[in-house]
């Protein structure tokens, strides 16, 4: 058998110990049967990680990374058509990656260690996708706080994501393109009283 090298071997092992902590949990995962699953012996693991906690970090930036992070979008745009890009972009994710997500909520939920760690590392990097055009329509947006408004879209996108990564329930049957619109111009009209703005 080929010897994988360093860096693929801990790309395997991310990808064992992915699927083992989604589908038992994290105190349930030992690092034993991550290596058993990954074919190797249990001190290879330490080669690569200092602990099973760290890599349980790993993991989490990974799958976080995967759904939210890796969203190009053209920024040189007008606000409606940017916020539309991003709301399709971010429901396609998510519902993509839904059950490696619903695994890292739950975890949020359990451990505060992981909610911070969410908090501080990955919302920042959301919210930095859209500050810069909401920013640019400073002018035309209600007198709440950009990052306020910020956290409005996150929350509205939260509900459809769940509604739809756990019911399978999207409202009037809409396709993903047509939900992407709906929350567009609703959105649109709560931030702004123009809505005009960005068409």
């Amino acid at each position: 058998m080929k010897r994988l090298s360093k860096e693929k071997r801990r790309q395997q092992l991310l990808e064992v110990a992915s699927e083992l902590f989604i589908e038992k949990g994290y105190y349930e995962t030992t690092t034993k049967e991550i290596a058993k699953s990954a074919g190797v012996s249990e001190p290879v693991i330490y080669q690569h990680f200092t602990s099973k906690h760290e890599l349980f970090f790993e993991v989490m930036y990974k799958i976080v990374s995967e759904a939210f992070t890796r969203m190009e979008i053209d920024t040189d745009t007008d606000l409606k058509v940017f916020l539309n890009s991003f709301i399709k972009l971010h429901l396609e994710n998510v519902i993509k990656h839904f059950k490696s997500l619903k695994f890292l909520f739950i975890q949020i939920l359990q451990d505060d260690k992981v909610k911070e760690y969410y908090l501080s590392t990955f919302v920042p990097k959301m919210v930095k996708l859209i500050l810069p055009q909401l920013k640019k329509n400073a002018n035309k947006l209600n007198n709440y706080s950009i990052e306020f408004n910020a956290m409005i879209l996150g929350g509205m996108l939260f509900i459809f994501e769940v509604a739809k990564g756990l019911f399978d329930f999207t409202p009037e049957n809409l396709s993903l393109e047509e939900l992407s619109n709906r929350l567009t111009e609703i959105f649109i009209k709560i931030i702004t009283d123009d809505e005009e703005v960005g068409s």
